[in-house]
């Protein structure tokens, strides 16, 4: 949404728009992604432009948009719980830090003799 949008987003609005006219909705829904994609660095642009990509994809193979949000909302606990979501990586870095410590606590404290 646009700087002044995202402090306030009117659903009942974009929801007649959505009703009134699709083509309209969609050019506007695009224009906001732009807008927001704009504004970030190359890198995290080019992540958000493939996860939007993915999302653009979920909504075309919808036949509603009731199974569009399902789809979405699928993909975002997919992103959690699924294979090497987030809490893999979470379980990961708990156990890398956990093996650390077995290694600092399990190390040999060597003497050096004073000259």
């Amino acid at each position: 949404m646009s700087s002044n949008s995202q402090d306030h987003f009117d659903f009942d609005t974009w929801m007649q728009l959505f009703e009134e006219d699709p083509a309209a909705f969609e050019a506007k829904r695009q224009g906001e992604i732009d807008q927001f994609m704009s504004g970030l660095s190359d890198k995290s642009r080019d992540r958000m432009g493939k996860l939007q990509w993915r999302i653009d994809k979920e909504r075309e193979r919808s036949s509603s948009p009731m199974e569009s949000c399902l789809r979405v909302h699928n993909m975002m606990w997919d992103s959690v719980y699924g294979e090497r979501g987030l809490l893999y990586g979470l379980e990961l870095l708990i156990e890398t830090c956990e093996t650390r410590e077995i290694r600092q606590q399990t190390g040999q404290v060597l003497e050096f003799k004073r000259s």
